[in-house]
């Protein structure tokens, strides 16, 4: 996961899986590098996110409710069904 950072402004690309496998990894990573720094607003890169479980999904929901109580605000980019 390679971020590109704006003003206060961070793009985080997700990309392949985010399943139970992997969504730890994620999550740990988030909060390590996002939730604690100086920017304002995130937006997640769906682009090339090929499968989202239900575990993937929890994640992105819980990490969503984390952002916005530390004022943050989130955007999902490139969604598709």
């Amino acid at each position: 996961m390679e971020s590109i950072r704006r003003v206060n402004a961070i793009e985080i690309p997700l990309a392949g899986k985010l399943d139970l496998n992997n969504a730890r990894i994620m999550e740990q990573k988030f909060i390590n590098e996002y939730l604690v720094s100086d920017v304002d607003v995130i937006g997640l890169n769906m682009a090339d996110l090929r499968f989202l479980d239900s575990s993937g999904l929890s994640i992105i929901m819980r990490l969503t409710s984390e952002a916005q109580l530390k004022g943050k605000k989130i955007f999902f980019i490139s969604l598709s069904p």
